[in-house]
């Protein structure tokens, strides 16, 4: 069973409250639930209640849109540290998308009105939140003009950079980016089949502008890749 220490040390892990005081800390860590949920399991479905917002300290989650023909679209994969269901701060009464873990998650929960309550009495969690909601509209934002105007092979190459950029370690003039999509999982990000993914990251590969295996994508020349992206 997990302690209150236990739960404090997970919550200064997560992104937005890595600059908080400890009173601040103190106080979300007697406000909020955390639960392991199991792989492939609904967090919550569209159309639920917004009550809550979650911050996830392991695993992976991605938020679905469908549309009214019943197709699926990703609209984005939350890794550890991140928050996710905030849209519940800004009256949101209901959810407009599904959220599901990839793989057994550690996920805080925090009702929103308690959670509202504590960053009005914290300029310093205001500034992190507003900071954060800018980031993942301008994300969102890119990527409907990324499926609108970008053809199928900027799309990948375009989702490469971005995940260069958020999860990318320099290691001399190489760019290694952890690899934790499937093809599938890239193809349900950019609108593409993952036969499609696959052919472009192959012909990406033999072109000599990534490398790749089941734990990273590698650029092997950073520059060079973001000039055939141009």
């Amino acid at each position: 069973m997990m302690t209150a220490n236990d739960k404090l040390w997970h919550l200064q892990r997560i992104n937005l409250f890595k600059r908080l005081r400890k009173p601040v800390l103190d106080q979300l860590n007697k406000e909020s639930s955390m639960t392991t949920i199991p792989k492939k399991q609904v967090i919550y479905f569209n159309d639920d209640p917004s009550r809550n917002i979650y911050f996830l300290k392991t695993g992976k989650v991605k938020l679905i849109r469908v549309d009214e023909n019943g197709q699926e679209m990703i609209l984005d994969i939350i890794n550890a540290g991140e928050p996710f269901g905030e849209n519940a701060l800004f009256n949101e009464e209901r959810r407009s998308d599904i959220a599901v873990s990839m793989d057994e998650c550690l996920l805080c929960a925090i009702d929103k009105d308690r959670f509202e309550e504590i960053a009005r009495n914290s300029p310093g969690l205001n500034i992190e939140l507003v900071k954060f909601v800018g980031f993942r509209m301008r994300k969102f934002s890119h990527r409907l003009e990324m499926l609108t105007f970008k053809d199928a092979r900027q799309r990948v190459m375009e989702l490469i950079r971005e995940l260069g950029e958020q999860h990318g370690r320099v290691t001399g003039n190489e760019l290694f980016i952890r690899n934790f999509l499937t093809h599938e999982e890239i193809g349900e990000l950019t609108g593409l089949k993952r036969q499609t993914v696959s052919t472009i990251l192959n012909d990406l590969k033999k072109e000599g502008l990534i490398r790749f295996n089941r734990k990273y994508i590698i650029l092997s020349d950073p520059k060079v890749f973001l000039e055939h992206l141009q």
